[in-house]
């Protein structure tokens, strides 16, 4: 089946609808997090008889032969296989905070507050309504 809008020329490549290529990137993917695991193949096949598979049946045969395959390879070439980014740099500088909040270890006595009791704080600043 050809993917071409309606009232459109086709695209320079035809793009053909594959109801196995999604579930092969998942299958991947989950043959990463089993080996990230440490699991074994048997251990492996028991974490994938307790999935129904009833929206892919061929799922359990699939993530196994992707386990199998990570198993006779390097995960580096997996990856460049299986992930489209596999050459993109992690950004691994994290935002800087815009305030700062006071830790547990700047806390005084091992309590942490933000700011002065409400006790203390009564009085100052409020305006006092007279009771009705």
């Amino acid at each position: 089946m050809r993917l071409v809008p309606d009232n459109r020329a086709p695209f320079d490549r035809e793009l053909h609808f594959q109801i196995d290529e999604p579930w092969g990137v998942r299958a991947a993917i989950d043959a990463v997090v089993a080996e990230a695991y440490g699991l074994s193949r048997d251990q492996y096949a028991h974490v994938l008889s307790t999935f129904s598979h009833k929206s892919y049946p061929k799922a359990p045969a699939l993530c196994l032969a992707k386990f199998d395959e990570l198993k006779q390879t390097s995960l580096e070439a997996f990856t460049r296989k299986y992930d489209p980014y596999w050459d993109i740099p992690l950004n691994e500088s994290l935002p800087q905070p815009v305030i700062k909040l006071p830790t547990v270890a700047e806390s005084k006595g091992g309590r942490f507050t933000l700011g002065e009791p409400a006790a203390k704080r009564r009085g100052k600043g409020r305006a006092k309504h007279p009771r009705k």
